[in-house]
């Protein structure tokens, strides 16, 4: 499915989430689990359109979300794809178009799918020095925040950043990058030499 914009109408955030929601209520309205991925792409003339994939069970076609008033900037071209890894493959390797795209925009994405499946794709997207430390059957997930005991015995919720966990062993690793801002330069990584502090046991 190739969703595009008409002339006058421009991208925003939430354009392409609107669409895979409806899709996802979809097929709950009809009792079935509708995986979905999509990618981002920019024209030869560097406008934003998207590329989705639904996979769904025989007998069922889904609606085309222009008609249904889910995508109301532009058309939809539809069709069956009967060998899908061949037609991601078709777009993974095509060269990017003309322009930039608008600060915001995420690349790609998907929804609803099987818990089994986003373990792996969340591991394949990992760092390569996590994927090391980590088999990809355990899995991992980002930890954003943790509960610490303050000055006065207070619990507080703080904010991490960097931080993965081992989704079996719950052993938690912080990144040994660290990423420091030159004027005139730009950005420098660093790789630091690991210590305890990189490490929290369960």
């Amino acid at each position: 499915m190739t969703l595009t914009y008409r002339p006058g109408e421009s991208w925003e955030a939430r354009d392409i989430t609107r669409v895979v929601d409806r899709y996802y209520q979809w097929g709950r309205a009809r009792g079935v689990s509708i995986p979905i991925v999509w990618v981002a792409e920019l024209t030869q003339a560097g406008r934003v359109h998207y590329h989705l994939m639904l996979w769904v069970p025989l007998g069922l076609t889904p609606p085309k979300p222009d008609k249904q008033g889910w995508w109301v900037k532009g058309m939809t071209n539809c069709k069956w794809a009967h060998r899908p890894v061949e037609y991601i493959a078709k777009y993974a390797s095509k060269g990017p178009g003309s322009g930039e795209f608008p600060p915001g925009l995420r690349l790609h994405g998907s929804a609803g799918l099987p818990l089994a499946v986003r373990v792996i794709v969340t591991w394949k997207l990992a760092p390569g020095w996590l994927k090391a430390m980590v088999p990809v059957e355990h899995g991992v997930r980002r930890v954003s925040s943790c509960i610490e005991r303050g000055r006065y015995g207070r619990l507080r919720k703080v904010a991490l950043s960097g931080w993965w966990q081992d989704r079996v062993t719950c052993i938690e690793y912080k990144t040994p990058y660290v990423a420091r801002f030159i004027p005139g330069v730009g950005i420098e990584l660093t790789r630091e030499p690991w210590t305890e502090a990189h490490v929290h046991l369960p």
